[in-house]
C-alpha cells in the first residue's frame, strides 16, 4: 500500500498569515481640554470697585442699626428721630458728622457713596474736602438744625450755642429779609394817609 499524504497538512494557514491581517488603527486621542472659566455674574450683581481709599467711616453703627423716617416726626417721636440729614432729608435716630466742616450726613448716604464706581469723584457734599472722613455724632452736643437758607441755619444753631459753626456767606434774599424785619421792628408809629389826617383836622376845628 502506498502512503497517502494529506493535502491539508501542506496548505499554508491563510488566516494566521501576517500579510493578510489588517493594519492596526491608531487610537483617537481626545482633544486637549481648555481650562474652564467661572461664569460671569450678571451685570446688576457685580459690585463696583471699592471707595474705601476716599471714604473713612469711624462709626460703631451700621446702616441697618439706624432708624429712619421719611416724614417729620410727631411730638411723641422727636426723641426717636432727633436728627435730620441735609442730603436725603430723612429723620434718623443717629447720624454721622464730617470731620472737615462738622456737618451731618447719614449712614445711608455714606453707604451709597461707598457703592459708587471707583471713577466716581468722592468729596464732602458740604465743603468738597477730600478724603471724606465721618464719625459718630457727639451726643453731648446740641442737635444741629438745617433750614432752606445758609443764614437760617447759621442763626438757629448759633442761638443754640453751637460754637463750632463757621460763618456762612449771606445771599441777597437773606439780607433783604433781615433789612425788612429790622424796619418793621423799628417802627414806633404808623403813618396815616394824608386824606385821613385832613379829615381829623376838620373834625377837631368844627
Amino acid at each position: 500500500m502506498g502512503c497517502f499524504t494529506s493535502k491539508s497538512s501542506h496548505q499554508p494557514n491563510i488566516t494566521n498569515s501576517p500579510v493578510n491581517q489588517p493594519a492596526p488603527q491608531p487610537i483617537p486621542q481626545p482633544p486637549p481640554q481648555q481650562p474652564q472659566r467661572p461664569p460671569l455674574a450678571p451685570r446688576q450683581n457685580q459690585k463696583p470697585a471699592s471707595q474705601d481709599a476716599k471714604i473713612k467711616v469711624e462709626s460703631k453703627l451700621t446702616p441697618d442699626q439706624v432708624k429712619a423716617s421719611d416724614f417729620t416726626p410727631a411730638s411723641t417721636q422727636k426723641g426717636i428721630f432727633p436728627y435730620n440729614c441735609p442730603i436725603c432729608f430723612k429723620y434718623l435716630s443717629n447720624i454721622l458728622v464730617t470731620q472737615c466742616c462738622k456737618n451731618y450726613i447719614c449712614h445711608l448716604c455714606i453707604s451709597e457713596l461707598q457703592n459708587k464706581h471707583v471713577n466716581f469723584e468722592i468729596a464732602c457734599p458740604h465743603c468738597k474736602a477730600q478724603p471724606l472722613i465721618v464719625e459718630d455724632v457727639d451726643l453731648s452736643v446740641s442737635v444741629k438744625r438745617y433750614f432752606d437758607s445758609p443764614y437760617g441755619t447759621l442763626n438757629n444753631n448759633t442761638n443754640q450755642g453751637n460754637k463750632w459753626i463757621t460763618q456762612l456767606p449771606m445771599i441777597g434774599e437773606d439780607k433783604d429779609d433781615i433789612d425788612l424785619k429790622e424796619k418793621e421792628n423799628n417802627k414806633s408809629f404808623i403813618v396815616e394817609p394824608e386824606e385821613h389826617q385832613i379829615a381829623l383836622n376838620l373834625y377837631a376845628t368844627s
